[in-house]
């Protein structure tokens, strides 16, 4: 059977980790959102080739809304309006942009009402921390965060992985891939396929000062959300390979 591959965010709203006495109380909440998906692909909404088994069982057993159409034509403004209530132009959220402090989420609004709020995937698009102050989130079994992406379930992938097993270059390809650094840089004259990662070379020092605060003004003129990660990772830059660069 042919599936789908989706990248999906996923909301766990537990009554009962939170607060016992509400346990067996009210129901627990999970809310599902899918990216890059044709509203006709499922086989609940009318989709023919058998893609999406799991979510069509689901499906059959849930609340189904069939009358819908999206905020905007873009992921994160729409996924912002269906945690704020709050079209795009309201709430800040304009193309990648957070929402404006203030702004009430179904988060803060689940946690008022004694859930316990935890997510997976998605949630750096969500911002501030503030509005969206969730419980747990992107947790993986070992406790690594790893990136994934839709074109990683097809053979390609899958066939550079195995040759990993084999290869260690190819092998800290793949690692660089999914877990990747906090900081990366690259000479793109003498390593065009971004093999070896420069960070920390003294040599670029004083570049790498010079991109990262070009970059730094521009995010923070846009409202970037991983303006306060980035800055983090600058910062513990500074106090280990940057000092190289004195």
């Amino acid at each position: 059977m042919k599936k789908l591959p989706i990248l999906l965010f996923v909301l766990v709203a537990s009554a009962g980790l939170r607060d016992s006495a509400l346990a067996g109380s009210r129901l627990n909440l999970l809310y599902i959102t899918a990216d890059d998906m044709n509203a006709d692909s499922p086989g609940w909404m009318g989709g023919r080739m058998g893609a999406t088994p799991e979510l069509d069982q689901l499906a059959a057993t849930s609340h189904r809304f069939l009358n819908n159409h999206v905020t905007a034509p873009i992921c994160q403004p729409s996924r912002e309006a269906m945690f704020t209530k709050w079209g795009p132009h309201r709430s800040g959220a304009l193309g990648f942009n957070p929402v404006q402090p203030g702004t009430p989420t179904l988060v803060t609004a689940l946690q008022a009402a004694g859930y316990y709020a935890a997510a997976i995937n998605k949630t750096p698009h969500m911002k501030p921390d503030a509005e969206f102050p969730w419980n747990d989130k992107n947790a993986w079994p070992d406790g690594t965060a790893k990136f994934k992406v839709e074109a990683m379930s097809g053979i390609s992938y899958k066939a550079i992985a195995a040759a990993g097993e084999k290869d260690e270059r190819i092998a800290a390809r793949v690692k660089q891939l999914r877990v990747g650094e906090p900081l990366m840089f690259f000479n793109e004259q003498t390593d065009s396929g971004e093999r070896s990662n420069s960070i920390a070379d003294a040599n670029y020092a004083a570049e790498i000062k010079r991109l990262a605060a070009l970059l730094l003004e521009q995010m923070e003129k846009t409202g970037d959300p991983q303006t306060e990660n980035f800055q983090q990772a600058m910062a513990d830059w500074q106090a280990t390979a940057g000092k190289l660069g004195r």
